[in-house]
């Protein structure tokens, strides 16, 4: 009977610590049309412990990445660049965000109306999205499939423990 409690006990506290002990950043991917660019416009922004609809501040940004152009250098903005300013929120996916971010002198902006504009590159047909262009759909790390294992391992064995005191009853 003791065994039984002790793997219990040991999930839920594994499950619990491994809830815990990542941080929650949360990539958002955007594309847009530069007219006179030879590639589509690509970044990628960082935020961290954000809910989608709320103001983005300099407390849940952690970077933004412009991937550049031919027209433009690649550039990246954090809360610790000079200059830095961040105003807007991030909404339902793929959509237009109203976003605008400053630094190092550049300023990055996305509206509703599917404009954006990079270091004085204006564009068209701004998309964000959730997913990488190109990128192959995530799995669950090993870690989450361990906990989830000795989390069943318990279940199992405390159904077994009361079948057996069940039937010895």
């Amino acid at each position: 009977m003791r065994n039984w409690k002790m793997l219990a006990a040991l999930g839920v506290v594994a499950l619990g610590t491994a809830h815990t002990s990542f941080a929650a950043n949360t990539s958002y991917f955007f594309s847009g049309v530069c007219p006179g660019c030879t590639t589509t416009a690509t970044a990628t922004l960082v935020l961290s412990n954000y809910t989608l609809g709320t103001a983005v501040t300099g407390a849940n940004l952690v970077s933004f990445t412009f991937n550049g152009t031919n027209l433009t250098s690649a550039f990246t903005i954090t809360p610790s660049s000079p200059g830095f300013a961040v105003a807007g929120s991030v909404n339902a996916f793929p959509a237009n965000v109203p976003i605008t971010i400053q630094g190092n002198g550049i300023t990055f902006f996305s509206n509703v109306g599917a404009g954006w504009g990079a270091a004085g590159v204006i564009g068209t047909n701004a998309v964000w999205s959730t997913t990488a262009p190109g990128a192959v759909p995530s799995t669950p790390a090993p870690p989450t499939s361990v906990l989830l294992a000795i989390a069943l391992l318990a279940l199992s064995a405390f159904v077994l423990w009361r079948r057996r005191a069940t039937i010895s009853a």
